[in-house]
Parts: structure tokens; C-alpha cells; sequence
């Protein structure tokens, strides 16, 4: 709030963003391209990709950076409130929340999220000099530089500089996060069942088969509540989804994470996921393509929003 005053937000304009896309206050006409950024931001946190609508609507009047960055706006700003929550981190001196607690919007329409293509991936072979002398460095390509021509990285070269920004992040969850490979996979794949990113999902259930995640384990992470998982691998998939439901966890769930995991190893699980949120909620926006494979998203009913292929 106090950084939105700063750029012209006042009380009235807050109280209708909590309210939502749906408040009164946005149907004026100067305020419709802010209404279809709430849908952005809604459609997202329901069910991790947006409507046709919504994305024509955006289309109309913004880039593709643009948008790209809005939706990884809203993404980080996610990956923050866990992190902050899970801390429970008090509100600054001056500070008062207005939140309420939020209604997930309706899932938009199952068919929002299948073919065609709407952002179309930058062969590697276009991508900026300065882009691939970068990337060339990171651990992800060293030794493999056939990794670029996957259609995640060809989808983030639309936006070279924030693909360069998350590139230290993804170094950091795929290679020095303080999980083991198991416990960073079950994760990475429970988050992407709930963010329905159908792309890495399919990715990292075969990564975790590589790194020995069992099919019974893999099997649970496609049940509305994981059943069958026991010990640290039940304990991390509730925080999971604890974060994906309510944005933080309660003091009983605390306690549990905390006495399987270090604090150091609590936040790479939530960053992960948050992570894993980017990607998920990117792809999904831009449609990309599915690599070869048979891995599917698991259809099931969670709490109380459904979710569907």
C-alpha cells in the first residue's frame, strides 16, 4: 500500500482491489485495462493460466514483455507472501493490513489452457549474443548446450532479460537447494500439479524417477490429499499445499515441518514451489508446447476449487 501511494493508489483504489475484477469501481471505461490486469492476477491464483478473453483483452493493448512481466509479478509476489508468512514476519511499524480472506475465482473453462500456440518460442539461433554467451555459463547448459532448444527456455527468450534475472534462481533450486534430489522433485512436481503446469509436470515426474522418487510416491502426488505418503514426504507435500490453499500454514503444521526440516531447508521448499509457480503459471499464459511424452496432469478436487485437464 505504502509503495502503491507513492504511485498514485489511494484508500478507495485499494479497497476495491481486494474486492476484485468483479467491484463496481472498475466498470468505467478508463479503468478497464486495470480490470483485465485483476483478471490477470485472479485467473492466475485460481487456476494458474488465463482465459482467452482475458489474454485478447490484454493482447490489445500490451507486449508480449509486458505481459510476461506481469505474470511473473504476480508469480514472485506469491513466492514472497509464502516466504513471508511461513516466517510470519510482522508488518512494518505504520503498517496496517486490509486483507481479507480471499474466494479462489471460479476456474476459467478447461479449453482456456489447450492449443493453439499464443507466444511463439525464439529459436536458439535468434536468441541476443549477449543471451547465449550468459546462458552458456550457467551449470543448467555447461556440458549439455542441446538444453537451450527446449520450449521452456525458447518461451522465456521472448523476454531475454527476465530470462537472465530467473537464471541464479534456477541455478540455485536445481543445483544447490538444500533439499535432497527426491524431496526437491516431490516438491517441484506437487507444485505443478496445483499450479496445472502441465509442462514441467511432465518434465520433473521423469527427473524424479531418475533420482529415485518411488511410482507409489509419485503415485499419491496425483490424489486430491497425497494419500499413502508418509514421514518427510507427507510433511513437505502438506506444506505444499497448505501454501497453495491459504498462502501460509498454522502453528500445528509448523511444528511438524520444522521438526523434519531445518529452517534452511523450509524455505527451499516454499521457493521451490514458487519457483516451479513462475514456470508453471508462464508456460500455461504462453500455451507452450508439450515436449514428447505420456505424463498427463492428474485430474482431482482439491479443498475447495477443482481441478481438471
Amino acid at each position: 500500500m505504502r509503495l502503491g501511494a507513492d504511485h498514485g493508489i489511494g484508500l478507495e483504489d485499494v479497497a476495491a482491489l481486494v474486492k476484485g475484477p468483479q467491484d463496481v469501481f472498475w466498470n468505467e471505461p478508463e479503468k478497464e485495462s486495470d480490470r483485465t490486469l485483476l483478471l490477470l492476477v485472479d485467473e492466475l491464483s485460481a487456476a494458474g493460466g488465463i482465459s482467452e478473453t482475458t489474454w485478447k483483452a490484454l493482447r490489445s493493448e500490451r507486449s508480449v514483455v509486458q505481459i510476461l512481466d506481469a505474470v511473473v509479478t504476480v508469480a514472485f509476489y506469491r513466492l514472497a507472501a509464502w516466504t513471508l508468512n511461513l516466517c510470519e514476519t510482522p508488518l512494518d511499524p505504520g503498517q496496517a493490513s486490509c486483507l481479507r480472506e480471499s474466494a479462489r475465482a471460479g476456474m476459467p473453462d478447461a479449453t482456456a489452457f489447450v492449443a493453439p500456440l499464443r507466444i511463439e518460442p525464439v529459436r536458439v539461433e535468434a536468441w541476443p549474443l549477449w543471451l547465449f554467451e550468459e546462458t552458456s555459463r550457467w551449470p543448467r547448459f555447461t556440458g549439455h548446450p542441446e538444453r537451450r532448444h527446449a520450449g521452456v527456455y525458447c518461451t522465456l527468450a521472448n523476454h531475454p532479460k527476465l530470462f537472465a534475472a530467473l537464471g541464479p534462481l534456477m541455478a540455485h533450486v536445481l543445483r544447490d537447494v538444500s533439499l535432497t534430489e527426491t524431496h526437491r522433485e516431490l516438491v517441484i512436481v506437487r507444485a505443478c500439479a496445483l499450479d496445472r503446469g502441465a509442462y514441467p509436470y511432465r518434465q520433473h515426474v521423469g527427473i524424479g524417477r531418475r533420482v529415485g522418487l518411488s511410482e507409489s510416491v509419485l503415485g499419491a502426488l496425483q490424489t486430491a490429499d497425497a494419500t499413502g505418503l508418509e514421514g518427510h514426504e507427507r510433511v513437505l507435500v502438506k506444506l505444499v499445499d497448505n501454501l497453495h490453499r491459504s498462502g501460509r500454514i498454522d502453528a500445528q503444521l509448523w511444528g511438524e515441518v520444522s521438526a523434519s526440516f531445518s529452517v534452511e531447508q523450509i524455505f527451499d521448499a516454499a521457493v521451490t514451489a514458487g519457483f516451479y509457480g513462475i514456470v508453471s503459471f508462464i508456460l500455461n499464459v504462453a500455451r507452450t508446447e508439450l515436449e514428447p511424452g505420456e505424463v498427463d496432469l492428474p485430474r482431482f478436487v482439491m479443498r475447495d476449487w477443482t481441478m481438471s485437464q
